[in-house]
């Protein structure tokens, strides 16, 4: 992936992180890819009320902490208050988008993310059990369900080994029937080969491209592909409020990548006890035994750390912090292939009978 003229397309999480480490370390050209803003551009339109082709965006910041600083419905620029109106009257997302309508009415910019996405970068919505509930909507994980993703992904995992014949059988398709989505990769790859200009967000070295955050930073801002490659747009300047929540994670992000390079436990953690939500939630002494916990549980995956697990482990031996069983203030149980058979079959049939007009 290092040769000249090598791409390394990249949609894998931590994505700034992954990026970074990419591109410094593996001195790979890297673009980093998410669908985070596409899909708060259609929520957006959905709460407007108009279709999406009609709404421009620029959004920029840093991956999962993504600004729309700028909402056009042809042409006209869209306020904050026009927009938090649309939101806080919308019957679903007035439900399931508490935390982003908050951060809108507070910060005067709506968030790429998620609910329950969002909410893991800020230390002002899940600091105590009780606060949970009052952010959070249990109706899917990535509206802020404790542990929600492990469940999704172990319930996809279960479905998938008891499915797989199927889902092969579904793959014989051609592909002329399906329709091409908005993921950036496939347009990317066409407008490079045919210098079909390309308009997308992408997750690139900053060096300049948003000024009030570090030169050396990931950040995720608008930028355009043609046979020249991926040009970005620059000289754009984040509302301070936004740059401030970026920039805390910035540092956790570079100490975390230097981390995860060299073995080094102590930076690593310093970079959790840096952590906005851990630090709202768990005091210095907590978090080192957290993290000697989590080398200890994670140990064969983690080579550059093998150096530090024995002392990890005879450290939780005695350990200073005494933890309970405690399952999460909003978790649900993982269910079973016939339980998702079922959830399936109901919200096909919900669908059916609301026709076109289920948007969000």
């Amino acid at each position: 992936m290092a040769e000249p003229g090598a791409l390394l397309l990249n949609y894998a999480n931590p994505m700034a992180m992954m990026t970074w480490a990419a591109i410094d370390h593996g001195k790979v050209n890297t673009v980093g890819l998410c669908h985070g803003v596409q899909n708060g551009h259609r929520q957006i339109a959905a709460a407007l009320r108009v279709p999406m082709e009609e709404v421009d965006i620029v959004c920029s910041g840093i991956n999962h902490q993504t600004w729309y600083v700028d909402i056009r419905h042809k042409g006209r620029t869209v306020g904050k208050e026009e927009l938090l109106a649309a939101f806080e009257r919308h019957p679903v997302f007035s439900e399931e988008e508490k935390v982003r309508i908050d951060v809108l009415k507070r910060f005067g910019f709506y968030s790429t993310e998620s609910n329950g996405h969002l909410s893991e970068y800020l230390p002002w919505y899940r600091k105590r059990p009780e606060e949970i509930t009052r952010w959070i909507s249990l109706n899917d994980w990535i509206h802020g369900e404790t542990g929600g993703y492990l469940r999704y992904t172990t319930e996809n995992r279960n479905w998938f080994e008891t499915d797989f014949p199927q889902f092969l059988k579904e793959a014989e398709a051609p592909l002329s029937g399906y329709k091409r989505t908005d993921e950036h990769a496939s347009w990317i790859l066409e407008a490079l080969e045919t210098g079909r200009t390309y308009r997308g967000h992408f997750n690139v070295k900053n060096g300049g491209i948003i000024r009030n955050l570090p030169e050396d930073c990931i950040i995720e801002s608008p930028g355009f592909v043609d046979r020249f490659g991926i040009n970005m747009v620059e000289g754009i300047t984040l509302p301070l409020a936004c740059a401030a929540t970026c920039n805390v994670s910035v540092s956790v992000q570079r100490m975390s990548v230097e981390a995860a390079i060299t073995g080094d436990v102590d930076l690593l953690k310093q970079a959790v006890l840096h952590d906005p939500l851990v630090g709202a939630i768990l005091n210095p002494e907590e978090v080192w035994q957290m993290v000697d916990e989590m080398l200890v549980a994670q140990a064969k995956w983690l080579p550059q750390y093998a150096h530090a697990i024995p002392a990890a482990r005879e450290r939780l031996r005695d350990p200073k912090v005494k933890t309970k069983e405690w399952a999460g203030a909003a978790r649900l149980d993982v269910r079973s292939v016939d339980e998702l058979r079922e959830a399936k079959g109901k919200k096909a049939s919900l669908g059916h009978g609301l026709g076109t007009k289920v948007m969000g």
